[in-house]
């Protein structure tokens, strides 16, 4: 039997600002962790975001249910291992590698893009067919410039039937750099992971965990993420996409 942190009791779950899921203190919504035995799991109109990882937690939401419905957008973006600082390699499985001009970029599905000055990009992990984890963040450049950190995970595990009309990213961050002159620069975050399970898929939304660009394009584009839908019965007729940032790897 699978972990799970917070029991719902089979009652269903609508994530809303303040609930007792919602771990982010803002006037946004963020949840994260294994939520199990839930009835119907609904994202309304709007935007709920993955509460981020902040190096030792969270950047990770496990949702299992009867059925689930997603309207709006889970927003995963950049809410995973965290890029370097200036210099410094990225964090996660996949790191980046910091460097005195540009920073390599993350890796997730592929192998991050190395930047033009000998930084080397990070090497693909995890699993083709069943994601389990979180895009790695790019190397920070020189003067300041930080890499792209990599996008979360979400996976859906429902019994019934999964809609998605809404959206569904977890796409790696973009880096910044100086745009003349040296060109100095961090690398891009790789796309995180998106894993879907359903007796029925239906919908006609978006899945994205796309790799984040590096700064200014002269540096390393993080990997592109990774997706895995399984179902039965499929009637889905959306868009998935898990592209490398501009300048990535393989």
């Amino acid at each position: 039997m699978f972990p799970c942190q917070y029991d719902h009791g089979g009652a269903n779950w609508t994530p809303t600002n303040g609930d007792a899921y919602d771990l982010d203190s803002s006037a946004n919504i963020g949840i994260a962790g294994i939520h199990c035995n839930i009835g119907t799991f609904t994202v309304a109109a709007g935007t709920t975001y993955v509460y981020g990882h902040n190096g030792t937690n969270y950047g990770m939401l496990k949702v299992f249910a009867s059925s689930a419905t997603v309207t709006g957008t889970i927003n995963a973006n950049t809410k995973g291992y965290s890029g370097g600082s200036a210099g410094s390699n990225g964090s996660g499985p996949g790191y980046g590698s910091g460097g005195s001009v540009h920073g390599g970029g993350g890796a997730y599905g592929g192998n991050g893009g190395n930047g033009s000055y000998g930084e080397i990009g990070g090497s693909a992990y995890g699993s083709l067919t069943q994601p389990n984890d979180m895009g790695s963040g790019g190397g920070g450049g020189s003067a300041g410039f930080t890499g792209g950190a990599g996008g979360g995970f979400v996976k859906i595990n429902v019994s019934g039937t999964l809609t998605l009309n809404g959206t569904i990213v977890a796409n790696g961050g973009d880096a910044n750099g100086l745009c003349s002159g040296s060109f100095d620069a961090g690398g891009g975050g790789a796309g995180g992971g998106v894993y879907l399970s359903s007796g029925t898929f239906a919908g006609s939304g978006s899945i994205t965990t796309n790799g984040g660009v590096g700064g200014c394009g002269a540096n390393g584009g993080g990997a592109g993420g990774r997706i895995a839908t399984y179902y039965t019965t499929k009637t889905y007729s959306g868009s998935t996409t898990a592209y490398t940032g501009y300048r990535g790897g393989a």
